[in-house]
């Protein structure tokens, strides 16, 4: 079968797919690659049509003889994986469907490591393997935001496993004081017929009767809350609830685990409870007393309502643009053994020297068929430089 055959996407997606395919297939670990360079600033591109190229080269790379010569190449020690909910993903037109990944999804990636000789290990052991002597590979599995389903669903998958995890826990979130924007921003999308939203440049007005309409809005919305300073965010935030009758803490309840069950989760062998702020914001925003705020007050309320040592840390966002030297430096400053970016790359021994700026490779909804999954944890960062090389960072 022609490798060129394989999902191979369309239109505007053929430049990006021949691209990262000639990478693939002309240079042996990617030594000659050559992207195309980021769009003119204010240009559009079609995220859906970007993901699929992406996920055509994820694909061919986890096919075995592309993912054996990437994992001999790549040499790296080992992976931290990230996820978000673990359920149902729902439609793929969906705001946040890349946040979802289904349980089969779970259950076959923790199969895949197994397989590939990855040891699975908890945060705390992540440091000495970057510094002690090589031995296995290793993978350490991470969750962010302290979602609902991480009990209900993950857990018992992880559990089957014998694997340990790390959940970070976004304290507003647990109160039910801080709501999701993201989520929010979805569920009033879906729900409205037309959507009002205060930005700084004023007010920006949205149709969203149709599907397209929809589709048109969930493209550009989530950037202009994203970007949005945060009162201003907290504020649009609110709106929008009340434009499409959502009833926030009970929204922020159906997602998030109360203390109650984060208690109950902590509880469970294998799971070590991390930080991942009291409001979930862009830290790069805040001044540094307020980011100092942000990572002493939500790890003070976790180790008082679970009774938990919390010695790890998780930047919301966690691309360039969220995060950086600065609050890298208070981390550690702060206690912090180790803090998780959401950058895409491997571990090797030069992370051992930044364990407040480690990277991750994330699993993520819209790339779960079992060759993408393959080519992820073959360890090639291609998912980072195809990002690069549209020029879009994604939280």
């Amino acid at each position: 079968m022609s490798l060129r055959s394989l999902n191979t996407p369309s239109h505007q997606g053929q430049s990006i797919y021949r691209k990262v395919l000639s990478a693939i297939t002309q240079s042996a670990p990617l030594a000659g690659c050559s992207f195309a360079p980021p769009p003119a600033f204010g240009a559009k591109v079609d995220r859906r049509i970007v993901n699929r190229a992406i996920g055509s080269a994820l694909f061919l790379l986890g096919l075995p003889p592309l993912r054996d010569l990437a994992e001999r190449w790549m040499d790296h020690l080992g992976l931290i994986l990230m996820f978000h909910h673990v359920g149902s993903p729902g439609d793929e037109s969906r705001v946040n469907r890349g946040l979802t990944v289904s349980p089969e999804t779970l259950d076959r990636v923790l199969n895949i490591l197994v397989a590939r000789g990855y040891e699975l290990v908890s945060m705390d052991e992540v440091p000495d393997r970057l510094t002690g002597a090589r031995a296995k590979r290793f993978a350490a599995l991470t969750f962010d935001d302290g979602c609902r389903d991480n009990l209900a669903c993950a857990a018992p998958i992880l559990a089957s496993h014998g694997a340990p995890f790390t959940v970070y826990v976004t304290t507003g979130f647990a109160d039910g004081t801080v709501s999701p924007w993201w989520h929010v921003l979805e569920r009033a999308i879906a729900a409205a017929s037309k959507l009002e939203v205060e930005t700084v440049l004023g007010i920006r007005r949205f149709d969203t009767s149709s599907r397209a309409a929809k589709a048109a809005a969930a493209a550009e919305l989530p950037e202009i809350l994203l970007t949005s300073p945060p009162g201003l965010r907290a504020e649009q935030t609110c709106s929008l609830a009340r434009q499409a009758k959502i009833d926030l803490v009970a929204f922020t309840r159906e997602l998030y685990l109360d203390w109650d069950g984060l208690r109950a989760l902590a509880k469970i062998p294998g799971c070590t409870i991390g930080c991942h702020t009291s409001t979930h914001p862009r830290l790069s925003q805040l001044a540094e007393e307020a980011v100092r705020g942000e990572l002493v007050d939500s790890r003070a309320m976790i180790e008082e309502r679970l009774g938990v040592q919390t010695r790890h840390f998780s930047y919301p966002y966690g691309v360039a643009a969220a995060c950086g030297d600065r609050e890298f430096e208070l981390a550690g400053r702060l206690g912090y053994v180790t803090a998780v970016t959401t950058r895409r790359d491997v571990l090797t021994p030069r992370n051992a020297d930044a364990l407040t700026s480690l990277p991750r490779v994330p699993i993520n909804g819209g790339f779960e068929h079992p060759l993408m999954l393959e080519g992820l944890i073959s360890g090639l960062p291609l998912f980072s430089l195809a990002r690069r090389a549209i020029g879009r960072s994604e939280a």
